[in-house]
């Protein structure tokens, strides 16, 4: 099998195709098959490139020498689906599929939360006493908080079906809270937890997150468990979770996240100049066009929908471009509103290299229509919408690529 993985180790990389895999895998394993073993191991690696299911089934064929066993422990993995013993919180994002790593966005969550102390069964017991004589819904997961290097489990939480359930409240052994909202970076496991494979599971995503510049550890690790002591070995599922920020602002990778950006030129006060916002294919979106100064125009704009764009704690701007030397403005409106007072900061995007721009908020001036105006400080979560900008008499052609714009946190930029 060894000339096989190598050379499928040339080919592009595509999604994941789990449910593909699986199904050729499973036609290879019946006692009729119409299906080579060979030919299912080929096109599960295939399908799998780039996923950690696929990693471990290449890893299998090149060490096991039984290619039906190898492929029947994959398709085992392919086919796992979580068993859940009660509803999820409104809001919450699917499990993650079992051995594969993804970001998880959380909503606001209420929870009844108690210390662990010498072990997991008084914390489970006050929390399960708390729930029931408030006639509460046991929810799933159970939630264990980590703390420090070791990942030593410092508290138990049982989440409440929403924020409407119950009250906030504390009891001296049992506090009721709602957690902000949260990004997380999650790996599917199944089987029993142990310190030593959340530990590990850990450092899967240490390296994860480290192999992403827009993602930024918190410090907030934790484990969700699915199942209580009925379902055994390996039918238990639980995920390892890292707490990240992400400091995405605005992504140009796919059609979609470029759809969401119109053009405001100045037609829209009689002049004659033309943009748009397109996908290059390449992950990047090109902001391009020609600027006129005729019939009084002089300005061509692209601006998003509106969105709560920018996180609180935000004092600074990175955008990732590739220009034409023009000087460009990045443009943040905090209302709704098509017309009214925008905060510009002014860039220069070289010509024919990729360069980083950094924009603290504090160099953002308010202006309406041209002209500079006082307003109240610019407060980045009160943000709306974001917008490109060419004017200052810059006329012709005119061409800005971008790859992303991101965020940086206060504590960063000190």
């Amino acid at each position: 099998m060894k000339h096989l993985i190598v050379a499928l180790g040339l080919l592009p990389f595509l999604a994941p195709d789990r449910e593909r895999a699986a199904e050729r895998i499973r036609e290879a394993l019946e006692p009729e098959a119409t299906v080579e073993l060979t030919e299912a191991a080929r096109v599960a690696l295939e399908e799998l490139k780039g996923s950690r299911v696929g990693t471990r089934l290449q890893e299998r064929l090149s060490t096991d020498t039984d290619l039906r066993a190898s492929l029947a422990l994959t398709l085992e993995e392919l086919d796992f689906r979580p068993t859940f013993e009660g509803d999820m919180p409104v809001g919450w994002p699917e499990p993650t599929q079992l051995e594969e790593i993804e970001v998880k966005r959380y909503p606001v969550t209420r929870l009844a939360r108690a210390e662990m102390g010498a072990g997991s069964f008084g914390p489970f017991m006050s929390l399960f006493r708390h729930i029931s004589q408030r006639d509460i819904a046991m929810t799933v997961p159970v939630e264990m908080e980590l703390e420090g290097e070791r990942a030593r489990e410092v508290s138990m939480g049982f989440l409440y079906q929403g924020t409407d359930v119950g009250k906030l409240e504390s009891d001296g052994t049992v506090r009721v809270i709602d957690v902000a909202p949260a990004t997380f970076v999650s790996l599917g496991q199944r089987g029993n937890t142990s310190a030593a494979r959340t530990r590990a599971a850990l450092d899967e995503l240490r390296a994860y997150v480290a192999a992403r510049d827009h993602l930024a550890p918190t410090g907030s690790d934790r484990v969700l468990e699915y199942n209580g002591p009925s379902v055994r070995g390996n039918r238990r599922y639980y995920e390892v979770q890292m707490g990240v920020l992400d400091l995405t602002v605005a992504a140009f990778a796919t059609p979609s996240e470029v759809a969401r950006w119109t053009t405001v030129d100045d037609r829209v006060m009689g002049g004659v100049s033309q943009s748009r916002l397109v996908a290059t294919g390449e992950g990047t979106a090109r902001f391009e066009g020609v600027m006129s100064l005729e019939s009084n125009g002089g300005f061509a704009s692209v601006r998003s929908a509106p969105d709560d764009w920018i996180a609180k704690g935000t004092e600074a701007l990175r955008l990732w471009v590739r220009g034409d030397g023009k000087t460009y403005q990045l443009r943040l409106r905090t209302n709704d509103a098509f017309d009214g007072t925008s905060y510009a900061a002014s860039f220069v995007a070289p010509a024919g290299e990729w360069t980083e721009v950094s924009l603290p908020l504090a160099d953002f001036r308010p202006s309406f229509r041209g002209r500079e105006v006082r307003a109240e400080p610019l407060v980045p979560e009160k943000v709306r919408t974001l917008g490109l900008m060419l004017s200052d008499g810059q006329a012709g052609e005119f061409a800005l690529e971008i790859a992303w714009i991101r965020r940086v946190p206060a504590s960063e930029s000190k």
